[in-house]
């Protein structure tokens, strides 16, 4: 076993006290502040590195989870926009599907609609005109007579050819006795002669003025019968005649 010899100073002058080399000491002391000190910053530096590398790698993932993120979203945006564009076809399909069999349900009810006006609108129709059409015909027959009366009043030789029809119908052709209006005695008297001369087995007439005929009255009677050959009477007997064929109809309808 070896030993250290450790070496050390005398002081002279001082017998009683002795001073050991401390510069050694001191400075290893100061070697082994310094290498704990080296220790330390290589321990710091390591970590701050780890710490700085730590953050890159953090700031790496992040951006990289970040990129991916950006990704994953705007693939589902098309995947989203897809479906709805999808979808939104597959409704407008659907919707025009359903919007044309409404339109057609709707102009189905439409023109069965149309159709039922239209039949109770003829049936009101044929309703008003068979309640209607005797009433149209008497007072077509009063403008008729009118009219005609006025012609007459022009032509008041219309009244001749009046006369001349009614003793065609007579059964018998003597006493004959023609009343008529004011206003047509002149014409009758004046025409008297080309009376009996047209018609047959007719020997005399006698006009006689009537204060209670009209314009367009006119009667012709005998010992027999009478004969009325007035415009009204013979209107009248067009009126019976359209009211009888109107009855007829309306007893077929």
């Amino acid at each position: 076993m070896s030993s250290i010899v450790k070496k050390s100073r005398l002081v002279i002058g001082d017998p009683y006290k002795i001073a050991l080399n401390t510069e050694k000491k001191s400075h290893t002391k100061r070697t082994m502040e310094s290498t704990n000190y080296i220790k330390d910053q290589t321990h710091k530096n390591y970590a701050d590195r780890l710490v700085r590398d730590s953050y890159i790698k953090a700031e790496q993932i992040i951006k990289n989870a970040e990129v991916k993120k950006k990704s994953i979203i705007q693939a589902s945006y098309k995947e989203v926009e897809s479906a709805k564009k999808e979808g939104y076809e597959e409704g407008v399909k659907i919707g025009v599907q359903k919007g044309y069999e409404a339109g057609i349900r709707k102009s189905r009810d439409i023109i069965d609609e149309a159709i039922q006006i239209k039949r109770e609108y003829i049936l009101k129709r044929q309703e008003v005109i068979k309640e209607s059409e005797k009433e149209i015909i008497e007072f077509s027959i009063k403008i008729a007579e009118k009219i005609l009366g006025e012609i007459l009043d022009d032509h008041k030789e219309y009244i001749v050819n009046m006369v001349l029809a009614g003793l065609e119908k007579a059964g018998k052709r003597n006493n004959i006795i023609i009343r008529c209006p004011a206003n047509f005695y002149d014409v009758l008297v004046s025409q008297k002669n080309d009376i009996l001369k047209r018609i047959k087995n007719l020997d005399e007439i006698n006009i006689i003025k009537d204060p209670g005929l009209s314009t367009g009255d006119c009667i012709i009677s005998s010992s027999i019968e009478e004969i009325d050959v007035s415009i009204k009477e013979q209107l009248d007997i067009i009126l019976q005649s359209l009211g009888e064929e109107i009855g007829k109809k309306q007893t077929m309808s």
